[in-house]
């Protein structure tokens, strides 16, 4: 979907039940300094706390080979 200086935006899909979601991938977050790390996950926890209909709606994150990963739901009407 799309690209910036920190990371990758992909279309992905659900495999239990084929939902369209959008996976944002923060490349290099194992190299990134500690403090940066922490700023980065207290934002992750703050979209997780956020219910709203002009939020994206955040579903779950994890870290696998060196990446942060966000799942999100997908606004697919344009660029935001």
């Amino acid at each position: 979907l799309g690209s910036g200086s920190s990371g990758k935006v992909w279309r992905v899909r659900r495999r239990s039940n084929g939902d369209a979601l959008a996976l944002k991938e923060i490349c290099g977050f194992d190299d990134q300094q500690e403090l940066t790390q922490r700023t980065v996950l207290s934002e992750v926890r703050l979209l997780a706390s956020i219910r709203h209909d002009n939020v994206v709606g955040y579903l779950e994150s994890f870290i696998e080979a060196g990446s942060l990963h966000i799942v999100m739901e997908l606004c697919d009407g344009g660029d935001l």
